[in-house]
């Protein structure tokens, strides 16, 4: 099963919805909640900045963005702040849990051993000594001047 990168309205009901917290007075949004969550997660499949996310909004009949990415970089925010993010998370993997065998589950290798024994590199990083600064007062240099012309 791949990781979703766009949610029916269906599937956010089900899975996303009953997670996040919404506002119970305030602005309210124009655009259906799904949708906003579908760019939130287009933001974090691609990667992009939050200002190149206004590429990716829908426009409306004059030809206006339906929201500003400020709009969902906020919603963002507000989900991670108040844990909605990580609740939804925490049930996707409940729910995925019983249909994948986790008994040998490698993210990255970061934590994978490495091979004793190696040779050490036969070329040598010394450390360069560092040039000695010299410093000459007015005095000293009036003097020595004095010396190199008498």
């Amino acid at each position: 099963m791949a990781i979703p990168v766009k949610l029916t309205e269906k599937q956010f009901q089900t899975f996303v919805e009953p997670h996040l917290s919404w506002a119970k007075r305030g602005y309210a949004c124009k655009i259906p909640r799904f949708k906003l969550f579908n760019y939130l997660l287009h933001v974090l499949y691609t990667g992009c900045q939050w200002p190149a996310l206004q590429a990716s909004i829908d426009r409306d009949e004059t030809g206006e963005p339906e929201l500003s990415f400020q709009a969902v970089y906020d919603h963002f925010r507000k989900w991670s702040c108040d844990g909605s993010l990580q609740h939804v998370f925490e049930s996707s993997v409940r729910t995925l849990l019983p249909d994948r065998d986790v008994s040998e589950l490698n993210l990255d290798g970061t934590h994978t051993l490495a091979k004793k024994g190696a040779n050490r590199s036969p070329i040598k990083v010394a450390k360069r000594a560092k040039p000695a600064t010299f410093y000459q007062s007015r005095t000293d240099r009036a003097s020595s001047y004095q010396q190199r012309t008498s």
